[in-house]
This record gives C-alpha cells, sequence and structure tokens, in this order.
C-alpha cells in the first residue's frame, strides 16, 4: 500500500515513524481512555444523545485521521532528508498552511464536494456511513463538525482557508497520489473500526438533533483530540516504525499495548473518590461543624448539574464548608476532581498550602491524586510533574519555522504549570487559569476537558469587575452546559451580580431568562439547579463570629501615624491596608528610621514571586492563627490590597483607606479575626481584647462634596476605584452607622452602595456615569473575547486571534513581566536562589507606565551573559523583561526603558520591592 511511504514523526536523528502508525497511535489513546474511564465516554454518549458503541468507534475513527494533512507533499517536504529519501528526483510543494487546515481543507474538497444541489465526493461515492440514504446532507454536517474537532488538534479550530481569508487551491499542496494514498488510508481505517452492521444506527438518528448535540460539545472533544495526540506523540512509549505491516496487526500489537502504557506513565486517569459520612472524615478538628458547613453536610443534593452559592461572615469556615460540599457533589454527581480558583496569586498560595494537608483524604488512600498549584513554580507537585511531562525537552524534530510537532508543543506547554493544573486531580490557582478556557486563546481546549468533570469552587467572588464577570458568566455557562456543578463563596455579593450568576447557570444557551426573586436573608446558602427551580437556606450564625466592629474616621497621615506608634507602644499588632503601591512605600519609608526592622512588613504585589512568597510565609507565621503575644506584639504590617482577601490574619488594630464597602468589610474580618486574651494569645470562647475598631483614612465627610472630592484626597486611590460615587455611598453609610454589625447588615451595608437605589450627589454623578459607561464597554469587550460555544468548534478570524495575548483574563493598565538577574562578579545569576525554580521566582509584574522593554546599552561582557541567561529562561525569556541589576553604593540598580525609548531607572531589594527612581531621587 502507498500510503505507507509517507512520514508522521521524526526525531533529531532523522529516524521517522509512519503516518499511518502515529494516526493508530492517537487513535490507540482515545480507545484505551475510553476502556479506563468509562465515565469520559458515557458523559460524551449522554450528552449528543449517541449510543455509547457509535460515539465510541465514531470518535476513534476520526481520531485515526487526525493527521490527514500530513499526506501533503508540501508537509512531507519539510524534512528534505526523509523526503528525498520517500522520494527520490522530487520536489516538494510549498508549505505555508498548516497541516491541521490542510486535512481539513482536504477533507471539504476531495472527500466532501459541494455542489449547487446537494455533494459528491469520495466518501458519498463509497457510501460510508450511509451518506446515499436521504439524510445524506444531515449525515455530512454532522460528520464535517468531527473532522474540524480533531483536525484541528493544534490547539484552534481548522480553517477553510488555512487562515490566508483566500481560497486554497488543493493542488497547490496535494498531488493526485497523495489524494488517492490518503483516501486509501481513511478507507481501511473505516473498515478496522466499523461494521456493516454499525450503518443500521444510522438510519435512526435525527442528525439534526445531535449535530445540535455534538456542536453543543465540540470545544470539550478538540481538547480530548489534543490530549490524545500529545500522548499519543511520546516517541519513548510509541516507539519509531517505519517498516509496513497490516494496519490490524499494528492496531492489536504495537498501538494498544504501547497506548496502554503511555496512559498509566501520563497519569491522568482519574483517582477514586473515597466514602463520606461526616466533616471530620475530611477535617479531624470539624467535631461541631459551623451552620453553614453543617447545611453542606446535609443538604439533598440531585444528581445533576448545580450551582451553590454560599453567602456567610468571615470565620464561618466557608472554605471547608465548601469542600465538604464538593466531596459529596463528586460521589453524588460522579465528579472526579476540584479547580479551586481565587482572585490573586497570594490567596491561592495560601488555599493551597490549606488543601495540600488534607486533599487525599478526598480519594481512596490506594490511590496517588495529584496537587497542582497553577500559577505557583515553588509549590510545583513534582510526582505530577513527572507523571505529565516525559521530559523537559522534546524529542521530535518540529515540522517548520512557526510549527512545532506536537511532543514539542506539549513540552513547552506543561511547562507552564499554570496550564498543566487542569489535568491534575485537584488544582488551585488564580481564577484566570479557569477563565482562559472560554477565551479565544490557544489550547483553551485543553483546560476545558481538564475542567470537565470537576467541581469548580470560585472563592472570593465578589472581587472582580465588569469585564471579568462578564467571563465568569461564560464560565458558569459552559460548566451547565457540560454538566459540571459550581460553588461560589462571597461574604459581600452584591444581589444584582447574584442574579447575573444565577441566570449564566440557569440558562447556558442564552434563553430568555427571567429575574428571580431572592432570599435577603444573611448568612445563606443559595441552590441552582440548571433550568430548575432555586432553593434558599437560611442559616443561623454562631455567636463567635457575630461582631460588631466600631467606625472611627481619620482625616489626616500624621493622625494614622500617631495612632499607629501609639498602638505599638501598647504592644498591639498592627496593619494599615493602603490602595496602591506608592502609598505602601512612602508609609513605609516614614516608620523604617522610627521601627526596629524585624518590627515592620511591607507586603505588596511587586515584589519577585519568591520574596513575596516567603512574605507572605513570614507574614501568616506572625499575625495568623496560631501566632502569640510573644510572636506578633508591637509589629506593624503595611501593605496593599492583596493581604485583604483569603489570608487568615488577625491583628489588634487595622486602619483602612476608604475603599468601597465590600472591601471594607473584607478588611474589617482581619481585625479580631481569632478569640484572644488581653495580650494577644489565642483562647477559646469571646475574645478579651478591647472592642474593635476599624479606623478609615477618608476625605471630610460632607453631605455636599465637589468634583475633586476623593481625587484630590487621595490620588492614587482615585484611579484604583474610579467610582466615586460609591465611594462616597461607603463613607455615608459607615458614618450614619458608626458601626459594622456582621451579619445583621451585612447585605443593607452592601445593597445601599450597590443596589443603585441610594442617590449619589451631583457634583459625582458625572465620574460615576463615566465609570459605568467604561464598565458596560468592559462587559461588551468580555461578550467579544469569550467563545461562542453554540458555533462549534469553527475556526474565527485569523491566525493571531488564537492567541493568549489576544484573550486577556483581565484588562485594564498592561502589565508587564520582569525578570531580575543579579550581575556579580562577571557572571549573572537569577535574584532569588533557593529552591528549584529561581528564575521562575524571581519574576515581578509592574505597570507598562513604569517601564515597557529592555536596555540595551550594555558591554559586551553583560550582553554575553544576557544571552546565556535567556537559554535559561522560560520561552527564552521572549515573554519578560531581563533586567541585570548591579549593586551600587549598597543597592541594586537596573535599567529598561519605557514606552518612549527612553531610560528608566530602577530600585530592587526584598524589603521594598521594585520600584522606578525618579529623576534626582536619593534611595
Amino acid at each position: 500500500m502507498s500510503y505507507y511511504n509517507y512520514w508522521g514523526k521524526a526525531d533529531l536523528e532523522l529516524n521517522y515513524h509512519l503516518l499511518p502508525y502515529h494516526s493508530l497511535d492517537v487513535a490507540a489513546v482515545g480507545e484505551v481512555l475510553f476502556k479506563e474511564n468509562p465515565n469520559l465516554l458515557n458523559k460524551f454518549s449522554d450528552l449528543t444523545r449517541i449510543e455509547k458503541t457509535i460515539f465510541h468507534k465514531l470518535f476513534i475513527f476520526f481520531l485515526s485521521i487526525h493527521d490527514l494533512g500530513k499526506f501533503s507533499d508540501a508537509f512531507q517536504g519539510q524534512i528534505k532528508e526523509i523526503y528525498t529519501k520517500l522520494y527520490p528526483n522530487q520536489t516538494s510543494k510549498v508549505y505555508n498552511i498548516r497541516h491541521d487546515s490542510l486535512g481539513y481543507i482536504l477533507w471539504e474538497k476531495e472527500f466532501f464536494i459541494k455542489q449547487r444541489k446537494g455533494f459528491s465526493g469520495r466518501l458519498k461515492e463509497s457510501n460510508f456511513f450511509n451518506l446515499n440514504s436521504e439524510k445524506g446532507e444531515s449525515i455530512k454536517y454532522f460528520l464535517n463538525i468531527l473532522i474540524a474537532i480533531t483536525t484541528g488538534h493544534h490547539g484552534r479550530p481548522p480553517s477553510k482557508t488555512g487562515y490566508t481569508h483566500n481560497t486554497v487551491p488543493l493542488d497547490d499542496y496535494f498531488t493526485q497520489n497523495n489524494k488517492e494514498d490518503s483516501f486509501q488510508f481513511l478507507t481501511e481505517t473505516y473498515k478496522l473500526f466499523f461494521r456493516e452492521e454499525d450503518l443500521i444506527h444510522f438510519e435512526k438518528y435525527e442528525f439534526d438533533s445531535i449535530s445540535k448535540n455534538l456542536k453543543d460539545i465540540s470545544f470539550w472533544l478538540a481538547g480530548l483530540s489534543v490530549l490524545c495526540d500529545w500522548i499519543g506523540s511520546n516517541k519513548d512509549i510509541f516507539l519509531y516504525k517505519s517498516d509496513s505491516i497490516p494496519l490490524e496487526t499494528y492496531w492489536k500489537e504495537f498501538a494498544i499495548p504501547r497506548a496502554e502504557e503511555a496512559i498509566k506513565k501520563a497519569g491522568i486517569l482519574p483517582s477514586k473518590v473515597s466514602s463520606y459520612t461526616f466533616p471530620t472524615d475530611l477535617f479531624k478538628y470539624l467535631t461541631t461543624p459551623t451552620p453553614l458547613q453543617n447545611e453542606c453536610h446535609s443538604l439533598e443534593l440531585k444528581k445533576e448539574p448545580q450551582l451553590f452559592i454560599l453567602e456567610d461572615v468571615t470565620g464561618s469556615g466557608k472554605t471547608e464548608a465548601a469542600l465538604i460540599l464538593a466531596k459529596r457533589l463528586m460521589l453524588n454527581n460522579g465528579y472526579d476532581g476540584l479547580f479551586i480558583g481565587l482572585p490573586t496569586m497570594a490567596t491561592s498560595n495560601g488555599m493551597y498550602s490549606r488543601v495540600a494537608s488534607f486533599y487525599k483524604k478526598i480519594y481512596e488512600q490506594n490511590t496517588n491524586p495529584s496537587l497542582v498549584l497553577a500559577h505557583g513554580a515553588k509549590n510545583l507537585s513534582s510526582e505530577f510533574s513527572n507523571s505529565i511531562l516525559y521530559d523537559s525537552k522534546s524529542k521530535d524534530k518540529s515540522y517548520s519555522k512557526d510549527e512545532e510537532s506536537a511532543s514539542a508543543s506539549c513540552a513547552s506547554w506543561l511547562a507552564d504549570s499554570s496550564k498543566k493544573s487542569m489535568l491534575s486531580d485537584v488544582a488551585i490557582g488564580t481564577i484566570d487559569q479557569a477563565l482562559i478556557s472560554i477565551l479565544l486563546s490557544k489550547f483553551q481546549s485543553l483546560r476545558l476537558i481538564g475542567l470537565m468533570n470537576k467541581v469548580l469552587i470560585l472563592d472570593e467572588i465578589h472581587a472582580y469587575d465588569s469585564y471579568m464577570n462578564g467571563l465568569i458568566k461564560a464560565l458558569l455557562k459552559a460548566q451547565a452546559r457540560i454538566g459540571g456543578s459550581v460553588i461560589l463563596l462571597s461574604a459581600t455579593l452584591p444581589e444584582n451580580l447574584k442574579k447575573e450568576f444565577i441566570s449564566a447557570f440557569q440558562k447556558p444557551n442564552d434563553e430568555d431568562s427571567q429575574d428571580n426573586e431572592l432570599n435577603n436573608h444573611f448568612p445563606l446558602i443559595t441552590q441552582v439547579y440548571k433550568n430548575s427551580e432555586i432553593i434558599f437556606k437560611e442559616l443561623e450564625t454562631r455567636e463567635e463570629v457575630k461582631r460588631t466592629v466600631k467606625i472611627n474616621f481619620l482625616h489626616k497621615e500624621e493622625d494614622i501615624y500617631s495612632l499607629i506608634q501609639k498602638s505599638l507602644d501598647e504592644k498591639k499588632s498592627v496593619c494599615w491596608i493602603r490602595n496602591t503601591v506608592s502609598d505602601a512605600m512612602n508609609s513605609y519609608e516614614y516608620f523604617s528610621n522610627k521601627l526596629p526592622k524585624e518590627n515592620l512588613i511591607l507586603f505588596h504585589a511587586r515584589f519577585a514571586m519568591g520574596d513575596r512568597l516567603d512574605k507572605e510565609k513570614n507574614i501568616l507565621s506572625t499575625f495568623g492563627k496560631i501566632s502569640n503575644s510573644e510572636i506578633r506584639n508591637g509589629k506593624l504590617v503595611i501593605a496593599t490590597q492583596v493581604i485583604e482577601q483569603s489570608l487568615d490574619l488577625d491583628f489588634d488594630v487595622m486602619i483602612s483607606d476608604i475603599a468601597p464597602i465590600d472591601l471594607i468589610i473584607q478588611r474589617a474580618g482581619r481585625l479580631h479575626r481569632h478569640t484572644r486574651d488581653e495580650n494577644g494569645n489565642r483562647i477559646d470562647g469571646k475574645d478579651k481584647r478591647e472592642k474593635p475598631i476599624l479606623y478609615i483614612h477618608s476625605p471630610e465627610i460632607t453631605h455636599s462634596p465637589n468634583k475633586n472630592w476623593f481625587s484630590a484626597f487621595l490620588k492614587g486611590s482615585s484611579f484604583v476605584y474610579p467610582d466615586h460615587g460609591k465611594i462616597f455611598l461607603t463613607t455615608k453609610i459607615l458614618f450614619e452607622k458608626g458601626e459594622l454589625k456582621m451579619p445583621e447588615e451585612a447585605r443593607n451595608l452592601i445593597e445601599f452602595v450597590y443596589s443603585e437605589k441610594e442617590k449619589i450627589p451631583d457634583a459625582l454623578i458625572e465620574i460615576t456615569n463615566e465609570n459605568n459607561n467604561k464598565n458596560n464597554q468592559k462587559a461588551a469587550q468580555a461578550g467579544i473575547n469569550q467563545i461562542k460555544f453554540e458555533d462549534g468548534y469553527t475556526a474565527v478570524g485569523n491566525n493571531s486571534i488564537w492567541d493568549d495575548v489576544n484573550a486577556p483574563t483581565r484588562l485594564g493598565e498592561e502589565s508587564i513581566k520582569i525578570t531580575l538577574a543579579k550581575f556579580e562578579n562577571g557572571k549573572l545569576s537569577s535574584w532569588y536562589k533557593e529552591g528549584d525554580f529561581p528564575w521562575a521566582n524571581s519574576e515581578v509584574s509592574v505597570m507598562s507606565y513604569i517601564l515597557n522593554s529592555e536596555w540595551e546599552d550594555y558591554d559586551s561582557i553583560l550582553k554575553n551573559q544576557i544571552k546565556i541567561c535567556k537559554e535559561k529562561l522560560p520561552n527564552k525569556g521572549k515573554y519578560s523583561v531581563l533586567i541585570p541589576l548591579k549593586l551600587e553604593n549598597g543597592n541594586w540598580i537596573g535599567f529598561a526603558k519605557d514606552k518612549k525609548g527612553e531610560q528608566v531607572k530602577c530600585f530592587y531589594n526584598s524589603e521594598i520591592g521594585f520600584k522606578k527612581i525618579k529623576e534626582g531621587e536619593e534611595i
């Protein structure tokens, strides 16, 4: 057979693996996955309404022809040495359209040929899939969805134009022999997988209906295709074979046994979930669950997708409650994993530490479940890394300058732990890692397949802007569409946003949604079924977490400095949350000469990752749950918003720059969070310290503020929180109440600011309206950037659209990733030295208005060191700005460029972080 005259994989030594064999390797991976994880097959069969046996055969067959485009002469010529051996005395065609799209084009133009009335082509001539029946047109449409799914195995859908927007002449890429050989291979694989009796099933299906179902889940199936292709491209297991044997022999004796080995080594089969009887199964200390935890332990669950919104005060055990509920959902609905998404890297670090201590209890003892921190190199699970990522370097030869082989693509993609996390049993990270799955981003389909059978837990769900909320709603729709369940956590969720989340989950196909009446009780569990009822569970609050926090306003910084100094002299622990890094640095500088170094901590987002994690660990040990008077007393933290969420901290005195009401409530949750005696030591029962007071740094309270009421007071904060009307309403309600009374007043406080029922002063209306318009634009942009699942896995726009750069999870001022390096003794080394990932832990993000690109005017020695250094960086430093730091007068100084190309001088150390040095400024 002449289809044996094509290579499919090749290594750096020019050994090659025949294309028919590689094609069957990938199909065998799918075969073994369905065998070893029958829930996967059952789910797709149920969602498509295609009988399990038929869906199985269909998908495996289409996996076997995923690389039809490699039959093109243009592709075969990509490795000249092999081409010359296989096709002596021939010159290959020009290869300027990728093989994934070429396979799709071959199918559309050779195997199916569109005509004015109906269609023709080799598939119809052979009556494959009963195409000559009266349902032929509908069957063709159905098959076209499947071929797009499997040919689009390189992270984006295939394109009829190869993303050129021009008609593609087939003969420019395929010879006549190519066409004949590719169809002969297709024919042989069709005979391998289908029997005559299978055609009976094609007579009974309503293809319009099942095509819609298939299109709805096509992105998930595309993700499965990518996964099968990557696993099936492992050269160490699927050993190269270039002699010809019958396909059936190769399938049984080579492809299937090797796929079984590859699946086992890949570590992607789900671990078995253990039984559950009581919260102490997961958390030994939960002998007396909180009301929220107890309800999550006992509430009734149906075997269908559900959305839960858990609203309760700080300290009510929301995290444990969500995990108890998730464990029950896994057992009830057959889910096999978790993804926990949080607002920031700092909050996900904290959650990782908590979950790492118990996650194995979710699974049976004889299993080895994987846990991955989505963004963090420092806490990456080495076991999982070794099981999924066979080798950090690809052994396969890439096809062209712009087209990596599957194993090369796999290696670079999986080397990023944030992407790999979706394939683990339990993953924790920023919410961004989940949101990318619904954006026009390359390989988003692999994220979707990783999320598919997981319970999705999103903490601090109130913490996002209108753009991210738009993406979250799309994510909720995707989970509902695929049969997933979601748990949202918040202490401060506005009613209008809650309604939007409920509607998104209930009506994932964009049906008209009704305006649901909500229960205003607080605390509350809201249980939502897809296309069905909403159940509300009103909760009691434990006496220990009921709290009244007095509010005092301070309008002058000198009064705050005096308060802090007095509190420190009284051996109290103090935190001042500033709204900007610049203000935090200035306040730190004020105290740096007044306090012992060990008594003062600055914490913000502009630290190298390793330093930031170390600071976070120090803060948790100093002010966390188990801290005592000896550790905490007399110490001051000056921090930005990174400290206010998901960190289990407790301060005696807290000052906060004015912020929206939900953030004020969050910050107050770090004040007297744990019960302590008069000296700050942990005790059971009531807190013995003085009544808690939250001091708020704000403009003067007035009924008639002027336009600059907020911006003139805290200029930086006015950019961070541009809705000055909501800032005013926050100060107004807090001034009128004089206290935060939780939980009784929680709902009223939030709705006073966010319901839009309260009048905003005339002077601030214009600013508020401008902000509302920007929010509407952000929400519209979220709609533009997200995938339209109802359209199916089809090409959108040009090649550049399917790019992470064009799929931001957050809008706003662009940030730049910086990699910090020390230049000492003629050598360049990572800033952070400890651990297995020093370069990753030497990265820090800054806003692009601070700097934009690398400085290049270095001497030859440093230039050479930079070149050597970049070989060690992820993507060879392509997506970060490398800043070599030199020691000058005791300070580490470096240079970069701003957007105008002008020099930026900067400074970094582990106490203060990254800072741009202004002209004439002394360090």
